[in-house]
């Protein structure tokens, strides 16, 4: 966890910079989370649902970590879309992203 989103981009524990818009990382290596806290602890409690959502499909569907993904031969990739999709759901995704149904689309 860290203070600030500026401490959050300088973290080491991805190798990818990481944009203002992105609230928390689940990486594959290890299996960690990292987020950083904003102010808003409605929204942090979200990011830390969210990214626990990550942490829980990368140990039911590979293992828990990139090295047993590769150890166990699993080649399966969840489309980016269900991932996010499901992570945002079970977090509650109330924090006004709505999501459009084929009802309200009609």
């Amino acid at each position: 966890m860290y203070n600030s989103h500026n401490d959050f981009q300088q973290t080491n524990v991805v190798n990818e910079y990481l944009q203002e818009g992105i609230g928390g990382v689940t990486e594959m290596f290890k299996n960690r989370i990292t987020i950083p806290f904003e102010g808003s602890y409605q929204l942090f409690k979200h990011v830390i649902a969210h990214e626990l959502g990550h942490a829980i499909i990368n140990d039911m569907i590979y293992g828990g970590s990139l090295q047993s993904m590769i150890t166990n031969g699993i080649s399966l990739e969840l489309p980016l879309w269900f991932n996010e999709g499901i992570c945002e759901y079970e977090s509650g995704g109330r924090l006004g992203i709505r999501i459009p149904t084929c009802s309200s689309a009609t």
